[in-house]
């Protein structure tokens, strides 16, 4: 997304400290999952590598372009748009995929349920709207740096609740992750403001300007 912030947007280029971060956070990263990311290095997983790969860059492409175009004013109607127009795409594909074939509203069972509700309230009535405030109030710099967040939190609520086993591997990546997030958010912010003009070549568009 930084990347994609210097030439989509014409944004500052990364200073040493943002590169330094981002490297670090990878870094870190690595370290969290190395068991899982060596495992998936020796099995015929390259499909799977490159969907996640391609998955990112939309994703990034995608949060850098709501930037550029004109949005909802009201934060959960935008939030909204974008699940809906999300939710139809899966469910169009897992139904091609046959997914729905012996699927069973009886069969699903309480821990399936609740898990499925606390992605809806958390994943995306909490998680996704704050994605969504982020874009229009921050620099895309200090954004990305929730994918360095997310494995930390990911490894503190797996040993409160789930009593997964933290070794020093993981503490050392989590340590790593921090000083990343903190280079990033701090040396990281924008000088330049981003400005939405209207395009005169259709209504309705809009694009920035930096000044």
């Amino acid at each position: 997304m930084v990347l994609l912030d210097w030439t989509m947007l014409k944004g500052e280029v990364p200073n040493r400290y943002v590169i330094t971060g981002l490297v670090l956070g990878l870094g870190g990263v690595i370290l969290l999952v190395w068991p899982e990311l060596a495992l998936g290095a020796s099995s015929k997983s390259g499909l799977a590598v490159l969907a996640v790969v391609v998955a990112s860059i939309s994703w990034s492409v995608g949060s850098l372009r709501s930037k550029m175009i004109s949005m909802p004013d009201n934060l959960f109607m935008s939030s909204a748009v974008q699940m809906l127009a999300g939710g139809a795409a899966v469910s169009i594909m897992g139904l091609i995929a046959g997914e729905s074939i012996g699927f069973s509203f009886s069969a699903m069972s309480t821990d399936s349920i609740l898990g499925w509700w606390y992605l809806v309230v958390f994943g995306s009535w909490g998680g996704f709207s704050s994605y969504v405030w982020l874009l229009r109030n921050a620099p895309p710099k200090q954004i990305a740096s929730y994918a360095f967040v997310n494995p930390v939190v990911a490894v503190i609520l797996g040993a409160w609740i789930a009593h997964e086993p933290v070794v020093p591997r993981m503490i050392i990546g989590i340590v790593v992750l921090v000083v990343a997030v903190a280079l990033i958010v701090v040396f990281g912010k924008d000088k330049k403001t981003y400005e939405k003009v209207p395009f005169t070549r259709g209504p309705g568009a809009s694009r920035f300007r930096l000044r």
